[in-house]
C-alpha cells in the first residue's frame, strides 16, 4: 500500500518554496490542471499552490487534478479533500479529453508518466508522453484565453552515451538505443517534447519543457519505486539490510524537492516560452554507494548492513557502461535567479523522517 508523506512535512517544505522573492500574485485566481496529481513533484505543485493565498495574500486557484489512483490520491493530500477549490479526477488522458470539463483552464502542468523503464508494460509507459500529450495540447488549443502548458520531461533524453566532459546542457546531445528496454521511457520523453514544440510552431500554443534530474523527496512511493534513491529509504525504513544491484561507483546528482519546485516556479513566472531547461542540483553529488552508506547512517533501525544483490536488477535498467561523472548544466535556470540549497544529506534526511517508522522528530538536525 502507499505511504504517504507527514502531512506537516510537505507543508513545511511548502512555506519555504513560497519564501522566494516571485511574482505569485500572477497566478491569483487562476484555473489550473495538473496530470499525474499524485505524483512526488506533482503534488508538491499541487500543495505549493493550494498553500499560496494564505501564504502570500493572493487569491484561490481553482485546482483539478487528475490521477490514476484515487485511493493513491485521496490518501495524498487527504488534508486537502475538503478544500472548494481542489477537485480530484480520474480522468484517462491517453483518450480525447472532455472540453467543457476544463473550460476556462488557463495553465496545464503535464506531469503524468512511469518513472522508469518497463518490459512488461512498456506501451503504458509511452502512452501518457505521447497520447497524453497530444491529446492534452489539443485542448489547450482550444481553449479561449490559454496561458501556459508545461511539460515534465526528463534529462534522459540528451542521451545515454555521453561523449563530454563538461556539463551537459540544454542544447547538447548524444546518442541512445530506439530498441533498448529503456527505449519506452527516453523515446517517450523525447517524443513529449517534440509535440509541445511542434503544438507551439503550429498552433500557438505557449510550452516550457522540463528536464528533470535525480528528483526525490517525501512523496516517492517507496513501495513500488524500484530506482536507487526510493529504495535505500524503504530498506533503511523497513528492512535490516540496503540492497545494492551494483558496485555503485557511478555517480549521481541529486535534487531535493524544494529546489526542484522552486526552479520549476521560476520556469513557470518569467516571461520566456518554447525552451527546455534543467532542473538539478549540480551541487549535489555522490556515488550510489556513498547514498547507500548516507542511508544506512540515517536509518532508525540499529545494525543496518549493505548488500549486493546484482541479480535483482529492475528489468529494463542497462549496466552501467563508462565511468565518467556527467553533470547536469543549471546555468540556464540560475538566470532565473535559481539556487538550490539542499545537500545529499539533508534531502535524505528530511525525506526519510516524512515516513512512518522513524524516531527522529523532522526538527532535529542530521
Amino acid at each position: 500500500m502507499y505511504e504517504p508523506p507527514d502531512p506537516s512535512a510537505t507543508r513545511a517544505d511548502a512555506g519555504e518554496i513560497l519564501k522566494a522573492d516571485l511574482p505569485w500574485e500572477s497566478l491569483s485566481g487562476k484555473k489550473v490542471l495538473i496530470t499525474g496529481g499524485a505524483g512526488m513533484l506533482a503534488a508538491y505543485i499541487t500543495e505549493t499552490l493550494l498553500f499560496l493565498p494564505e501564504r502570500r495574500g493572493v487569491q484561490p486557484l481553482d485546482l483539478t487534478v487528475l490521477v490514476r489512483s484515487e485511493d493513491k490520491a485521496r490518501r495524498r493530500f487527504a488534508s486537502h479533500l475538503d478544500r472548494p477549490n481542489f477537485h480530484l479526477r480520474t480522468d484517462d488522458i491517453c483518450q480525447v479529453p472532455a472540453k467543457q470539463a476544463f473550460l476556462g483552464t488557463s495553465v496545464i502542468i503535464h506531469a503524468a508518466s512511469t518513472p522508469r523503464p518497463d518490459t512488461v508494460v512498456p506501451t503504458d509507459v509511452l502512452a501518457p508522453n505521447i497520447l497524453g500529450t497530444w491529446n492534452l495540447l489539443r485542448l489547450a488549443r482550444d481553449l479561449s484565453g490559454f496561458e501556459r502548458f508545461v511539460y515534465f520531461s526528463s534529462g534522459i533524453v540528451n542521451g545515454e552515451s555521453i561523449e563530454s566532459e563538461a556539463p551537459i546542457s540544454e542544447d547538447m546531445y548524444f546518442g541512445s538505443s530506439c530498441t533498448s528496454p529503456g527505449a519506452c521511457y527516453s523515446e517517450g520523453k523525447r517524443a513529449g517534447e517534440a509535440i509541445c514544440l511542434a503544438f507551439m510552431r503550429q498552433f500557438g500554443v505557449p510550452v516550457d519543457l522540463l528536464r528533470c534530474f535525480g528528483c526525490y523527496g517525501p512523496g516517492l512511493d517507496l513501495r513500488n519505486d524500484p530506482r536507487a534513491f526510493a529504495s535505500f529509504i524503504r530498506d533503511a525504513l523497513w528492512s535490516d539490510t540496503i540492497s545494492m544491484q551494483s558496485a555503485g561507483e557511478e555517480t549521481r546528482f541529486w535534487c531535493y524537492a524544494t529546489d526542484a519546485i522552486d526552479g520549476f516556479f521560476r520556469i513557470l513566472l518569467n516571461p520566456r516560452r518554447g525552451e527546455a531547461w534543467n532542473i538539478a542540483n549540480d551541487d549535489a553529488g555522490c556515488t550510489i554507494r556513498e547514498l547507500a552508506e548516507m542511508a544506512r547512517e540515517l536509518s532508525p533501525r540499529e545494525g543496518m548492513s549493505i548488500r549486493h544483490t546484482k541479480d535483482l536488477a529492475p528489468a529494463g535498467y542497462s549496466p552501467f557502461k563508462s565511468p565518467r561523472v556527467t553533470v547536469p548544466d543549471t546555468r540556464k535556470l540560475r538566470t532565473l535567479g535559481y539556487c538550490p540549497k539542499i545537500s545529499v544529506r539533508e534531502g535524505l534526511r528530511r525525506t526519510m523522517v516524512a515516513y512512518p517508522g522513524h524516531r527522529e522528530d523532522r526538527d532535529d538536525v542530521g
